[in-house]
């Protein structure tokens, strides 16, 4: 069985721990573009989680297209009448669920979590986010109310002066 050794992209991009059996962790989508174009001997393989859900969000030159991959539902969205359109609202609500799925998954395998573990930890990373949201809205709700405070100030100045 050959080795999996992703060619590198530039001669900056660095091998971040690469193993006896071929693993290189960190080669991202060089690691996927590599994959594509591997001979089909069943010496390369891809162990990929969450980058097919981010990267398109993250990186915009993709060398594949996760649009071209979705293309079924895209038209079928544009076919049906309002009263078939539960099946694309259900495919669409499929896909949300199998994405926050698949991400839940990827918690849970790469820190060897339990799943009351990963529930717990998504959870408080879920309520720390909202926390950061409120503490960020109560700040941008107090500065605005300063701004105000200080522009009246000014103009009352500048009409009693």
């Amino acid at each position: 069985m050959a080795a999996a050794t992703p060619v590198l992209p530039s001669p900056g991009f660095a091998d971040v721990g690469n193993t006896g059996t071929g693993r290189r962790d960190g080669a991202g989508r060089f690691g996927r573009v590599h994959e594509e174009r591997a001979e089909a001997d069943g010496g390369v393989f891809l162990v990929d989680t969450g980058a097919f859900t981010l990267n398109p969000h993250v990186v915009p030159s993709l060398p594949f297209s996760p649009q071209r991959d979705f293309l079924p539902i895209a038209l079928l969205s544009n076919l049906l009448t309002l009263n078939e359109a539960f099946i694309y609202t259900f495919s669409t609500q499929l896909m949300w669920f199998w994405t926050g799925l698949m991400l839940f998954i990827m918690v849970k395998e790469i820190h060897n979590y339990s799943v009351s573990e990963t529930v717990r930890n998504v959870l408080t990373t879920l309520f720390t986010m909202a926390m950061f949201l409120l503490a960020g809205y109560i700040l941008y709700v107090l500065f605005n109310q300063l701004y105000e405070f200080i522009l009246a100030i000014i103009q009352e100045v500048g009409l009693r002066g």
